[in-house]
C-alpha cells in the first residue's frame, strides 16, 4: 500500500512540473514592467523590429523595467512619440539597449528614464561591436 502511495505521489509531482510549457524567447520579445526589477503591471511581447512603436498604457511615461529577448538585436527607448521631431540639444534616446547591457535595463529610474520612454524601435545589429 504504501509503494503505490509514493508511486501516486511522484507521478503526481512530475506532471505538475511537466504541465507547464517552457515560454520560447524571440527577436523583438520584449518584457516590460512598471516596476523596477520585474515587479508591477508587466507584459511580454514580441515586436517588428525596424518600425517605431508609440506605448500605450500602463507604460507610456511609466516603464521601469525594459528587457529584449537574446539575439542579435537592440532597442533604442525614446522620450518622444513616433514621427515627432526631437528637440533636445542631448539627444531623445538613451542609447542602445539590449538583452545583456546596459545593466539598468531592469531599473531604468537609475538613469531617471522610468518616467520618460514614450516609443522604441528595434535593429538587428550589423556589426556587434558598433555599440560596445
Amino acid at each position: 500500500m504504501q509503494l503505490s502511495t509514493l508511486f501516486l505521489a511522484i507521478a503526481s509531482a512530475t506532471s505538475l512540473v511537466t504541465a507547464k510549457p517552457i515560454e520560447k524567447r524571440t527577436i523583438g520579445g520584449i518584457t516590460m514592467c512598471t516596476g523596477a526589477n520585474f515587479t508591477g503591471t508587466c507584459e511580454y511581447r514580441v515586436w517588428p523590429l525596424e518600425t517605431c512603436i508609440t506605448l500605450g498604457a500602463p507604460f507610456y511615461k511609466n516603464t521601469n523595467t525594459f528587457v529584449p529577448d537574446e539575439g542579435n538585436w537592440f532597442c533604442y527607448p525614446y522620450l518622444m512619440d513616433c514621427g515627432a521631431i526631437c528637440r533636445s540639444p542631448t539627444g531623445c534616446t538613451m542609447g542602445p539597449i539590449d538583452s545583456t547591457r546596459p545593466d539598468y535595463r531592469t531599473d531604468l529610474q537609475l538613469q531617471h528614464w522610468d518616467k520618460m520612454i514614450r516609443s522604441f524601435d528595434c535593429h538587428f545589429y550589423t556589426n556587434r561591436t558598433e555599440y560596445v
